[in-house]
């Protein structure tokens, strides 16, 4: 998606994605005129990964994020010549792992997350039953993806590479001050909120929200939010990057901003 020089002009726009994962949407918000705050609500820590057996053992392996290539290629001891067929969910993914040379030969259908993964021809009931899969991910990820995979006769095992923290808040009235929230998990949701005061909390549910799914937006509005939400329509920042500005219409269209 293209930006255009003004599209954002005088909108702050708070990225909550982790730090190392941050520059690619701060740029398309600057050059779109916005002000980009960043303000990651989920650290990254590696931990030593407990496994059961050795990736050869397996007929695939999983990676879930970024994180888990960053962290369990080496953990694995994974080459791109002997690995088994890996997954990826969704395209940052399978572009750290490509980057790394290695081939991502099942991916997502339909949508870019673990419901989509499940509906991968390569995980079909009558291809995967009895066969072993290894998922690399951080502690306590979602389940969805192993009991789906468990339920077609599959033996499921974990290789937990990193650890998801909550950091320090870099300046809490940064996020007061913002038009638009970006957030990419329900974690990342509550952690924000966890991370400011009371005055905090109440100007971050006023403003726009731009969610990676409309799972998070759910929760959003459970959580109290009551601005304008959008759904990323496509995977990634550029997806995100359009519900962005679609927050920025709608804001637009409220009678404080054009009185």
């Amino acid at each position: 998606m293209s930006e255009s020089r003004g599209d954002l002009a005088g909108r702050a726009i708070l990225v909550t994605r982790p730090a190392e994962r941050a520059q690619d949407l701060v740029e398309r918000i600057e050059r779109a005129g916005g002000r980009a705050i960043r303000f990651p609500v989920i650290g990254i820590e590696p931990v030593e990964a407990r496994l059961s057996a050795a990736a050869q053992g397996y007929d695939a392996v999983v990676f879930v994020s970024p994180a888990a290539v960053a962290h369990g290629l080496d953990a694995l001891a994974l080459s791109a010549a002997t690995a088994p067929p890996l997954a990826a969910v969704g395209p940052a993914t399978r572009a750290a792992l490509e980057a790394h040379g290695f081939r991502v030969p099942i991916e997502p259908v339909g949508s870019q997350d673990s419901e989509g993964l499940l509906r991968a021809p390569a995980f079909a009931r009558d291809r995967i039953s009895g066969r072993r899969v290894l998922v690399v991910r951080g502690e306590g990820g979602r389940e969805t993806l192993a009991d789906g995979l468990v339920a077609r006769g599959a033996a499921v095992d974990y290789a937990e590479v990193y650890r998801r923290v909550r950091p320090t808040a870099p300046d809490p009235t940064l996020a007061a001050d913002s038009d638009i929230v970006t957030v990419t998990s329900s974690e990342g949701l509550a952690n924000l909120l966890a991370m400011l005061d009371e005055a905090g909390r109440a100007a971050v549910r006023r403003a726009a929200l731009a969610v990676a799914s409309e799972r998070i937006g759910r929760r959003a509005r459970a959580l109290g939010f009551i601005g304008p939400v959008s759904c990323a329509g496509a995977p990634g920042d550029e997806g995100l990057f359009g519900a962005v500005l679609r927050c920025a219409r709608a804001l637009s269209q409220r009678p404080s901003d054009s009185s």
